[in-house]
Formats: C-alpha cells, structure tokens, sequence
C-alpha cells in the first residue's frame, strides 16, 4: 500500500516535471516565431520604402522630424495618363506610417507599413561608403529580448541622377 503511495508521488512528481519542460519549449517556441515574424515584418516595409524611393522623381524631406518625403509618378493604364503621388513615410510613436496623396484629385490615404520600429532615418550614406547619389535607409526595431537591432541598405533615386538626356 504505501509502496503504491510512495510510486504514484514519483509518477506524479515526474509529470509535473515534464510538464513543466514543455511549457518553457513551447513558450521558447513562440517568442522566437513572434522575434522573427517582428524582424520579417520590419525588413519587409524597409524593402516597400527602397522600392519606392527609387522611383522618386523629386525629394521633398529626409529630416528625422518631418520623415522621409518625396514625389513620384505613375502611369495609369486605364485612363493612359500620368499621375503624380507625394509620398510620405514617417514614424508615429512606434508605428512607421505611409501616407500617399494624389496631387492631381487631392485624395489621400494612410497605411500603416511597420509595427514596433524604434527609429526610421534617410540620408547620406554612413562614412567611409563609396557611393555617389545613394541614399541609406535604416529601420531600427527592438526584438522581444528587448535587443535593438537595426536594418538598412542603399538606394539611388531618379530625382538623384540628374536629367536623363537620350
């Protein structure tokens, strides 16, 4: 009787042990997935702001205060006309916003293009980098250790090149 006792106190201490390891794998599990899909989704709008910049035809601001702000234009193929957007990525608390207007209709809309960014900077490239007419664009993001880590790359835009001549 007592052996059985003694026996099932082993088995049950066992359990909560095991049990007790799974929990922490699968709570290890899943802060590393949320620390990836926050680095994926910051590295993604970084790729949307480059794509974009490229495509600029006039740079309006790179300060720190008023964000990144330039103007671009599109040909629509329906109407077969070019329409030209100003273009405005700046950072809201921790949020990096993408606000695009119309400059023909004056429309306007929000997006949100990144959550849990720490710091959005455009400008010159850092020291030392041989590049002529690029621009450096950097998000700076904390992961979920709190560990900030920083993401940028290069871009040359067409209002940087100077009038293309055939």
């Amino acid at each position: 009787m007592i052996e059985s006792l003694i026996t099932m106190l082993l088995v049950g201490a066992l359990f909560l042990m095991v049990a007790g390891l799974l929990n922490d794998s699968f709570q290890a599990i899943r802060r590393e997935r949320e620390q990836s899909q926050r680095g994926e989704s910051v590295r993604l709008a970084l790729t949307r702001v480059a794509c974009e910049l490229r495509e600029a035809t006039e740079i309006y601001s790179l300060d720190d205060a008023s964000g990144l702000s330039f103007g671009k234009t599109h040909l629509d193929a329906t109407s077969n006309t070019v329409k030209a957007f100003r273009v405005q990525y700046q950072l809201e608390g921790s949020e990096l916003i993408r606000n695009v207007r119309d400059l023909s209709s004056g429309s306007e809309a929000t997006y949100l293009a990144a959550e849990h960014v720490a710091g959005f900077r455009c400008g010159s490239p850092t020291a030392g980098a041989a590049t002529f007419n690029n621009l450096e664009v950097s998000l700076t993001f904390a992961d979920q250790g709190r560990q900030v880590r920083t993401v940028s790359t290069e871009v040359c835009p067409l209002a940087l090149l100077g009038p293309i001549t055939p």
